[in-house]
């Protein structure tokens, strides 16, 4: 079996590593970071600290592979970059669902993900590649979140939803059955989405209303190099 390596260093990363540690059959080898944050660090969670480019030399996907544990920085941007890099370079990932989930047979979840407890994700749900569900989600039927979306706590997707790529969901924000939420949309905490998105949008309000001063990604300070 691969051994495991961790890229991150900080909360996600270490709450993956408990995750994996304690509720999964994944064996974590180490962590790693871009070699710019090493500053001689050697260690992290009492395991070895690699740099990006150690990894990529020395750690080869036919002996380990990768869980992207970055947050949603850059409107998940950030985890997003990491991952295309480790995809191009040959590396399989690991997902982490929660024991304490409740996972419908039919829901089809991608790799890269990590989904935790009380997430309830009903029949034939789909839940695309390096996303992040945060705990106590309600996934409804026939719904799909696609790729590197972020939904963080108490948040109800209704049946036939569809959440674009890179999204960010709010706690206790809500999608209403048979919407469609456009790529890299900002739903605030809190919110009732009651129609289809524009967009790179920030929603809010119940029902959410778009903001039309400020784009998602000027808000999430998306670098124009990403």
């Amino acid at each position: 079996m691969k051994k495991l390596i961790i890229f991150g260093a900080g909360e996600t990363a270490t709450i993956a590593a408990e995750f994996f540690s304690q509720d999964s059959n994944e064996s974590i080898y180490g962590f790693g970071v871009d070699d710019k944050f090493l500053n001689g660090q050697k260690s992290f969670y009492n395991s070895p600290l690699l740099g990006t480019s150690q990894i990529l030399s020395d750690y080869s996907p036919s002996k380990f592979r990768i869980f992207v544990a970055l947050s949603y920085g850059q409107l998940n941007q950030e985890r997003l970059l990491k991952y295309n890099m480790f995809k191009d370079r040959g590396y399989e990932f690991a997902t982490y669902i929660s024991s304490k989930a409740s996972v419908w047979r039919t829901a089809d979840i991608g790799e890269n993900c990590m989904i935790f407890e009380n997430n309830n994700i009903q029949h034939n749900s789909i839940i695309e590649d390096n996303c992040i569900l945060w705990s106590g989600n309600h996934i409804g039927h026939s719904s799909r979140i696609r790729n590197s979306s972020y939904i963080s706590s108490h948040v109800c997707i209704a049946g036939y939803a569809d959440i674009g790529n890179r999204c960010f969901l709010g706690i206790n924000s809500s999608v209403n059955d048979k919407l469609k939420l456009a790529d890299d949309c900002f739903v605030a905490s809190g919110s009732v989405v009651t129609k289809n998105t524009q967009p790179n949008s920030i929603y809010s309000g119940n029902p959410a209303q778009r903001n039309i001063k400020v784009s998602a990604k000027k808000f999430f300070k998306v670098s124009d190099e990403i």
